[in-house]
C-alpha cells in the first residue's frame, strides 16, 4: 500500500496529503504543501529566543534539550508577569533539561 502511495504522482491534491501522511513525521514538512520540515520549524522558534518561540518548539519537539535549558534561564531572568510564577518554570525546565541530560535522551541541536 505504501509503494503504491509514495509512487502517486505529484501534482494530484488527494495523492500529495497521503504521501504526506507516510513520511517520517520528524522529516517530513509542517504540513502537505509546506516546504518547510518540523526540524527547520523547531530550530526557527529556536532561533527567535524568546519565551513564545521556545514554548512553541516545545511544544512541538518536548525533548530538545537546548530550548529547555535556554526557557529556563528566560524565565528566571524575567521581570515580567509573577516572580513566583516564573521561578517555578524555570525549575521546572531546568529539571526536565538536567533529567534528559542525565538519561542521555533529548535532542540538543548545539
Amino acid at each position: 500500500m505504501e509503494k503504491r502511495i509514495l509512487a502517486l504522482p505529484e501534482g494530484d491534491y488527494y495523492a500529495r496529503i497521503a504521501q504526506w501522511f507516510h513520511q517520517s513525521p520528524r522529516n517530513r514538512p509542517i504540513s502537505p504543501f509546506s516546504h518547510i520540515t518540523f526540524q527547520t520549524y523547531v530550530e526557527n522558534r529556536v532561533h527567535e529566543d524568546t519565551i513564545a518561540s521556545l514554548e512553541e518548539a516545545l511544544r512541538v519537539e518536548p525533548n530538545n534539550r537546548w530550548a529547555l535549558e535556554r526557557i529556563a534561564e528566560l524565565y528566571g531572568e524575567s521581570s515580567l508577569g509573577d516572580p513566583n510564577a516564573n521561578l517555578f518554570k524555570a525549575q521546572l525546565y531546568e529539571s526536565r533539561a538536567l533529567a534528559l541530560k542525565k538519561s542521555g535522551a533529548g535532542e540538543d541541536p548545539r
